[in-house]
């Protein structure tokens, strides 16, 4: 068996039964598994902020496939943030069918706010993250189901204030075009 199923694998049981599981990644094959892995496990609302959201990781068949799955569950929604571009042909633009329209939403963040920042990252639920400090680079840190708090009974990881921090900039970008059309 190789060591990425092991690593895929040991992701998955993690997930399943709500265990820690913290990693450090550098590379595309690995973001690839644990995006895909946190859609398949994902409850109700995931948040991605992508600088170009690549389509090398984003128009892969089983990713394409889990990110499909999870917003055909009911009372899922995806909520994207990209900061370039998208072509027409991009294939994320593939998953918005009729029945995504409600569930998947795309906006663009302006450039002025893009420059404040360095980062990306994905926030599944709030049970876990795959957070990039430098958005050219897959080098990230992902923690799921990671519970551990301070002596004041706060959560030592941030996701809340990555959720926080989304939200905030999800209501200052500008939808894209729900028609596979590119952004101008």
């Amino acid at each position: 068996m190789s060591d990425l199923k092991r690593y895929e694998q040991a992701l998955d049981e993690a997930l399943r039964s709500k265990k820690p599981f913290t990693t450090y990644n550098r590379d595309i094959t690995h973001a690839a598994i644990i995006t895909r892995v946190a859609f398949c496990h994902a409850g109700n609302k995931v948040r991605l902020l992508s600088h170009r959201l690549d389509p090398v990781l984003y128009g892969t068949g089983p990713l394409q496939r889990s990110i499909a799955d999870f917003l055909c569950r009911e009372g899922t929604s995806l909520h994207i943030l990209v900061e370039t571009d998208l072509p027409g042909e991009h294939p994320i633009l593939k998953l918005l069918t009729d029945d995504s329209r409600e569930t998947m939403k795309i906006k663009k963040v302006p450039p002025d706010l893009a420059e404040r920042y360095p980062f990306n990252y994905l926030v599944v639920d709030e049970i876990g993250y795959r957070f990039e400090s430098d958005r050219q680079e897959y080098a990230a840190i992902a923690s799921f189901h990671d519970n551990e708090v301070d002596g004041e009974g706060d959560r030592m990881t941030d996701i809340d204030g990555l959720i926080d921090f989304f939200d905030r900039l999800e209501e200052k970008s500008v939808d894209i075009p729900q028609a596979g059309i590119a952004l101008a």
